[in-house]
């Protein structure tokens, strides 16, 4: 998932071998993506803030979905009647496994401990599982896995950040999903047979956002009425995209079938208070800002952006709409 506000905070590490191993093919193509024919995918994660707009784009693409959830009532609102399946099932549970999927896709989405970046269970326990997971998707007959990763294992590089530039992430999240990635570039590298797509999330806000975030108090505090707002004093830049243009542009990475690293991001750096400030405009309320109630997150540099791997999106939202 996508990384959130916090102050989070882990040792750091020195590798690097992630951000260049899958540099081959790290550039996607709108114009090189081929149909969907009905082909199946499986998906974790799918009834999650970012999975619900993948999964109902897959949908959309053409694609026969099976969304695995714990609980199935959460799949219940996504659109897809006979082409989306659920399997209620716990994908993180030692001994899961998926149905015989030959020929199928796996879009990788689940990660737990989000509320907590420096958590250390994001490499004791969620990178483990996530390894088991793609095993199984192999062992089940998938020809291409698709993982979303973070841009917070780049750590405190500054700057736009381009696909092939260095990781050295100083959360345990980055941590875990950095080494997630290098494991599973020796596991299915080997193989020679599965596709191994990585992409690395940026900020993302709109429909459905947790209400962690901090789009996502916002959210909250413009339904409630508050009177005003505290938060950082929103200096830093940040890279935001609409869910729906993301969960567009993670689709077709999928459709495209193209290997290693991939970006979605804007491509546009705006800072966290103009950000605020845009959706309480739109919005229609009077809410006051008070800023430098909260400190400026430890665990990314003040300002940071991501370089488009993909074209620019072609859908367009309303600036500052949720």
């Amino acid at each position: 998932m996508e990384p959130q506000h916090g102050d989070r905070r882990a040792a750091r590490t020195h590798t690097s071998l992630g951000c260049a191993a899958v540099r081959r093919g790290a550039r996607g193509s709108r114009g090189g993506a081929v149909s969907a024919g009905g082909r199946h995918v499986l998906v974790t994660g799918g009834t999650g803030f970012v999975g619900r707009h993948v999964v109902t784009g897959l949908l959309k693409a053409g694609y026969r979905v099976t969304v695995v959830s714990r609980d199935r009532s959460k799949a219940a609102s996504i659109p897809g009647g006979a082409a989306l399946n659920v399997l209620e099932a716990d994908p993180f549970a030692g001994d899961f496994r998926f149905p015989d999927s030959p020929g199928a896709m796996f879009v990788h989405l689940a990660w737990p401990h989000l509320d907590d970046y420096r958590n250390p269970a994001h490499f004791t326990e969620a990178l483990p599982a996530s390894r088991r997971l793609v095993q199984a998707a192999v062992a089940a007959g998938v020809n291409q896995v698709t993982v979303a990763g973070t841009c917070l294992e780049y750590g405190m590089l500054s700057g736009e950040i381009a696909i092939d530039q260095p990781c050295l992430p100083i959360s345990a999240y980055g941590l875990g999903k950095l080494q997630l990635l290098q494991q599973l570039e020796l596991l299915l590298g080997a193989s020679g047979t599965v596709t191994l797509q990585w992409v690395r999330l940026f900020y993302l806000h709109g429909p459905g956002q947790p209400p962690r975030t901090l789009m996502g108090q916002l959210e909250a505090a413009i339904a409630r009425g508050d009177a005003c707002f505290p938060m950082s004093l929103g200096e830093q830049l940040r890279d935001y995209l609409d869910i729906r243009a993301a969960a567009g542009d993670f689709v077709d990475i999928v459709r495209s079938g193209r290997p290693g690293l991939h970006h979605v991001c804007s491509g546009r750096p705006i800072s966290v208070r103009r950000l605020v400030e845009m959706r309480i405009r739109s919005a229609g309320v009077g809410m006051d800002l008070e800023l430098g109630r909260y400190p400026l997150p430890a665990h990314e540099p003040l300002a940071f952006w991501g370089k488009r791997s993909l074209p620019e999106p072609t859908v367009d939202f309303a600036e500052g709409q949720p």
